[in-house]
């Protein structure tokens, strides 16, 4: 049918859907009226509606659109929604992570709501802190930082107490005074962190113009915040990656803290992006600084400016654990007792534990597993309770049913072996979960809180935990690596790493760096200006390791030196970029053909030897979410300073892979 009303205005829409990277990400609608670009718009495509967002409109016909039939643009929902920078920043994002634009933009969109009475009490405008001093080195740092006018990235390394919040504080201070109209992004790995960080500045400065990003923020509070960094109301902005995506009106400084942490790298989903990139783009595009501080920054070609002298007050303890084995067996056989298990804590670590609460101090625990075992085996015959879906064990979870902890399969409390419909298990290893029910066993009196996966499900989780530390109201942490960070907590006296070897045992590239960066995180987060420094703990069954020679001291300078010279010789970033892939499908044998026919055609495309392609190879988890996957790891030379480009054609071939292949540039593990 020929339309009835002539429309005089041609759209190009980015719809929040995934299109094949092999043609144009846009597609052409109608409009009677003219339609700003970063519009909202709701458009029909096929037999949906979706969201969509406005490139451009123009009067002049697009090419080819002779013989078609364009259709007309449904409802415009919220003019100018999206910026000109943000339509920038999600262009490049989509390009250097081979992900749709579509996919990509719809990233940037926070739902609208209808506003409603507030009931949470308004918070106090009383600046109840002084900013403190700046330290010789810190004072020359922010000078020149603040005397850049153009994009520049500045990657510290924190090597004192406070050293760091000083500094934070001076710039955003310095900045928000001179620029009325200046926007700060605060940009960190973890929503504990992102909370905390914002309770300490709204001693500091305006608490109406600090406002919090995060996914756990409820619609109608991330739509306010969204409406007022747009406004330019809210000024200082602190959230996690999502944060990333907001419509800042005047961004004049960009804050990465904790710059080594990986969660910064979103792996799981597209887009497989890296906050810290995509950061520095954001800097580029707004013309501002980025300052990137960490107490380990990432092993890079930049080499960290240092904010003051190395950690002299640190205690760290490599605590032997096959000593402390060794001592139970002796034990065991005076008594002539059955010889017992390895131990999971050493008398060390409780007694310091027992110490720190008799001081009425707190203690961390870190442990990089949650839930109540490692894997489970059937009584009977002994086979591994494991995911349907996944190549993976399920883990028992302090709710009583079984869990994956890659999709979202769950058993019911009483679950049968797939192979002699036995019902009961016996569970191996430990968790969060368990440990927590032997730390309450060991300090009956103790209050004890988890930070994991699951106790941070809820949407004001973090802000009720991060009270109750601050309150004192808690004596012992336990949880994961989002619990072990520099939390600024001065109650903190006591932090052990309990299963350093777990960290170690990973066949990755990266592992040396992430303990040597956990151990300097723990080391920071008991280092008090003013106040107790208190001691960390690290439990090996290698203490002879090599990294623990730098840990003892935190050496980082000689700890980045031996690790760069490693990594030069086995071809490794940052002297090489790395590119995953990963091909899926539900039926293995066309997994493996789908590997093996792109191998070959990026092998023919490789002319020059401009790059080195693995052989495709089953990834350590072998089967995801129901498709089986095979991976081909490809590596380029990177001999500029900064992340080097992809070759052209590189990059066009992999545009062309097939649905459901899984590219991932510069992952953080490649097994």
């Amino acid at each position: 049918m020929s339309q009835k009303t002539p429309h005089n205005y041609f759209c190009d829409i980015v719809p929040f859907t995934t299109i094949p990277l092999t043609r144009e990400q846009f597609f052409w609608y109608t409009s009677d009226r003219p339609i700003s670009p970063g519009t909202l718009v709701s458009v029909p495509l096929f037999r949906r509606t979706v969201h969509g967002i406005v490139l451009q409109c123009r009067v002049t016909k697009p090419r080819k659109s002779t013989s078609m039939q364009l259709k007309k643009i449904t409802r415009i929902i919220h003019k100018n929604y999206c910026t000109h920078e943000q339509i920038a920043l999600a262009s490049h994002i989509a390009e250097t992570t081979f992900t749709s634009l579509g996919t990509v933009i719809a990233q940037f969109y926070t739902p609208p709501t209808h506003a409603r009475i507030q009931d949470t009490p308004t918070i106090s405008h009383t600046h109840t802190k002084n900013i403190p001093p700046l330290t010789k080195t810190t004072t020359s740092l922010c000078t020149d930082i603040l005397a850049q006018e153009k994009y520049t990235f500045n990657l510290l390394r924190d090597t004192q107490e406070t050293a760091r919040d000083a500094l934070y504080l001076h710039l955003i201070h310095k900045i928000l005074t001179a620029q009325k109209t200046a926007q700060i992004l605060f940009l960190l790995p973890e929503i504990l962190l992102a909370e905390q960080i914002a309770s300490a500045l709204r001693t500091y400065f305006n608490p109406d113009e600090i406002v919090v990003v995060h996914n756990k923020i409820a619609k109608g509070t991330l739509w306010r915040t969204h409406q007022a960094i747009r406004n330019n109301t809210a000024r200082i902005i602190i959230g996690t990656k999502k944060a990333l995506f907001q419509p800042f009106a005047h961004l004049r400084l960009v804050i990465v803290d904790e710059e080594h942490d990986i969660s910064f790298k979103q792996w799981d989903r597209a887009p497989r992006f890296d906050a810290r990139s995509v950061a520095q783009t954001l800097a580029r595009i707004h013309n501002c600084q980025l300052v990137a501080v960490s107490a380990a920054p990432r092993i890079t070609k930049k080499v960290p400016t240092p904010l003051g002298p190395e950690f002299s007050s640190a205690s760290i303890h490599i605590i032997d654990m096959r000593a402390v084995h060794f001592e139970r067996v002796k034990e065991a056989q005076k008594k002539k007792r059955k010889k017992p298990a390895p131990a999971l804590f050493s008398p060390t670590l409780i007694e310091a534990i027992r110490s720190a609460i008799a001081r009425k101090k707190q203690s961390l625990l870190f442990f990089n597993h949650k839930g109540m075992s490692a894997f489970s085996l059937c009584t009977d015959c002994g086979a591994l309770l494991a995911c349907p879906d996944c190549d993976r064990a399920l883990v028992l979870t302090a709710e009583g049913h079984y869990e994956c902890f890659h999709c979202t399969y769950t058993t019911s409390i009483f679950p049968q072996c797939t192979h002699c419909k036995n019902m009961s298990f016996r569970n191996i290893g430990y968790g969060t979960s368990k440990i927590e029910n032997m730390l309450t066993k060991l300090f009956p009196t103790a209050r004890i809180v988890r930070i994991d996966g699951h106790s941070m499900r809820a949407t004001h989780a973090a802000t009720e935990i991060l009270k109750k530390c601050e309150d004192e109201k808690i004596d012992i942490i336990i949880g994961t690596q989002m619990a072990l960070k520099d939390w600024r907590n001065p109650h903190l006296s006591v932090v052990g790493i309990i299963d350093a070897d777990a960290l170690l045992s990973i066949p990755d590239i990266s592992a040396d760096e992430r303990l040597f960066a956990f151990i300097s995180n723990a080391t920071a987060a008991v280092t008090h200006k003013n106040a107790e420094n208190g001691t960390v703990f690290v439990q090996t069954y290698k203490p002879d390791y090599h990294l623990f020679s730098y840990t003892k001291t935190l050496n980082y300078t000689a700890f980045r030196k031996d690790t760069l010279a490693e990594r030069k010789l086995l071809h490794y970033p940052p002297y090489w970029r790395v590119i995953k892939l990963i091909f899926q499908h539900k039926d293995k044998d066309k997994a493996n053909a789908y590997a093996t026919t792109w191998h070959t055609k990026i092998t023919k495309c490789n002319t020059k030897n401009a790059w080195r392609v693995s052989d495709p190879h089953t990834p350590l988890l072998s089967k995801r979410r129901g498709l089986y996957r095979y991976q081909i790891i490809i590596r380029i030379p990177n001999k500029t300073k900064d992340t080097a480009p992809l070759p052209e054609t590189l990059s066009i071939l992999l545009r062309a892979t097939p649905p459901r292949t899984i590219i991932d540039v510069d992952p953080i593990s490649i097994v």
